[in-house]
């Protein structure tokens, strides 16, 4: 990649993360959520291998945070059935209406398929950048 392409990808990198968190972390509050913000950290992520096809994220560590965050949904589900609730039956207080924390579990449901969604994205992506690397011309 050129010099703009990587000066860009500088520069886009944490504010694609912040972004991405935002919408994760608001997306009971706002149009949004784990998918949409997933989508965005994804971004954030494949957007400097564009820049430099070199240095590539590991894929150990993109598939350690995507089974970290299903095993967090997981468990945030089975927490309920612990006691003797439905799955993914909110178990946290709601808080006050409006509030960053005023949905119970579901931030942290939010949380994890974010998280899960741009892993996978980011990998699958990456994978491709890397055979198209390898195709012949």
């Amino acid at each position: 990649g050129g010099f703009i392409l990587r000066a860009g990808a500088d520069l886009l990198f944490p504010l694609l993360i912040v972004v991405g968190m935002y919408i994760i972390l608001h997306g009971h509050l706002t149009p949004g959520g784990g998918f949409q913000g997933g989508v965005v950290l994804a971004t954030a992520f494949v957007l400097p291998v564009l820049a430099r096809p070199g240095q590539v994220p590991s894929h150990g560590a993109l598939a350690i945070v995507e089974g970290l965050a299903g095993a967090v949904f997981i468990a945030t589900g089975a927490a309920a059935l612990a006691y003797d609730h439905e799955f993914l039956t909110p178990l946290l207080s709601p808080g006050r209406l409006g509030a960053l924390v005023s949905a119970g579990t579901l931030p942290i449901l939010y949380l994890a398929v974010g998280l899960k969604v741009g892993a996978e994205l980011a990998g699958l992506l990456i994978r491709f950048t890397e055979a198209d690397a390898e195709s012949p011309r």
